[in-house]
């Protein structure tokens, strides 16, 4: 260090402290959502945006920050924003019971968070993603359920996708 440098006053790296909050929007196809207007408060701040080319909003936030509201608009003029109050920085891992329960929250495998049972989720996503139906967390469950909520790899659901409405037929009955 120079002479010079000696007692500079070194400003803090804005970025500094942020953590990175990334966002899929997918619609009930499970398609990406792209190109739609966001609005995300948190800790005080606002990040507006357009959602990118896979559906991605992604942005960097204070790394203390545990809740934030997220808005999107829909492409259609006038229409109401449609709103979420997050929470950040709270899901357990995939492998815990509560960390796969919220991850099938999140992806619309529930309809009543007390009203459907973890096992009868794990079940529809199963069927959803063609995976063998166990209703149970079972390894190969588990990392296609990582796979789908962290970078949206895994298999697409088989359309029509309607979380907790799947019942079995009875032979000769037609759905």
């Amino acid at each position: 260090m120079s002479d010079s440098e000696a007692g500079r006053v070194v400003e803090e790296c804005p970025l500094a402290r942020r953590l990175r909050v990334r966002i899929v929007l997918r619609g009930p196809d499970f398609e990406a959502r792209v190109g739609l207007r966001y609005r995300l408060e948190v800790a005080g701040e606002t990040h507006r945006g357009k959602v990118d080319s896979g559906g991605l909003l992604d942005v960097l936030v204070p790394e203390k920050a545990r809740t934030a509201r997220l808005q999107v608009w829909e492409p259609q003029e006038g229409t109401r924003p449609l709103e979420w109050e997050l929470e950040l920085g709270s899901l357990m891992p995939t492998g815990m019971g509560q960390g796969a329960r919220d991850r099938l929250d999140n992806l619309g495998f529930t309809e009543e968070k007390d009203q459907v049972r973890t096992e009868d989720a794990l079940a529809d996503y199963q069927v959803a993603m063609r995976l063998p139906v166990t209703a149970k967390l079972d390894p190969r469950t588990r990392e296609h359920l990582d796979a789908t909520y962290h970078e949206g790899t895994a298999q697409k659901p088989v359309p029509p996708w309607r979380p907790g409405v799947y019942r079995d037929l009875d032979p000769g009955e037609r759905p």
